[in-house]
This record gives structure tokens, C-alpha cells and sequence, in this order.
């Protein structure tokens, strides 16, 4: 429970009371955790979508190395003949 302050004087409103403290801490540590919970289910929704893209990412550099490695091939058959 927060207590109220009586605040007088510029040096006064600097300072925190224990009570004032704890009670910021709690709000901070509620926000995070909300935060963390909010995030959660959308960061779970976008790792499929990431999974798929790496997965199109690494089958098209294995198709990229796969043709250059037929078009060596093929040039160093031509140079041969």
C-alpha cells in the first residue's frame, strides 16, 4: 500500500521513502513480466515463419552450389575435349 506523501521544499521531493520504493520496484517487476507474457505468443506465431524462410534460405544455396558445381564440371569437359 502506498502511503501518502507530504512533499515541501526542492530537496524533499528528491527523496523516496522505503514504502515508495518497494512499491516502484513491484510496479517494475509487474510491467516486465507483462511484457514477457505479452510477447510470448508472438514471437511463438513468428518462429514457424522463420524456420520455413531458413530452411528456403539454405535449400537454395545447396541448389546455387549444386549448379555451380555442374557448370565447373561441364566448362572443365569443354576444356578437355
Amino acid at each position: 500500500m502506498i502511503k501518502a506523501a507530504c512533499i515541501t521544499g526542492s530537496n524533499a521531493s528528491n527523496k523516496v521513502t522505503p514504502d515508495g520504493a518497494a512499491s516502484i520496484d513491484k510496479v517494475l517487476i509487474e510491467a516486465s513480466d507483462f511484457s514477457a507474457f505479452k510477447i510470448r505468443p508472438s514471437s511463438t506465431m513468428s518462429n514457424p515463419t522463420k524456420i520455413m524462410n531458413n530452411e528456403s534460405d539454405v535449400r537454395s544455396r545447396i541448389l546455387d552450389t549444386d549448379y555451380a558445381e555442374e557448370a565447373s564440371n561441364l566448362s572443365a569437359q569443354s576444356i578437355v575435349q
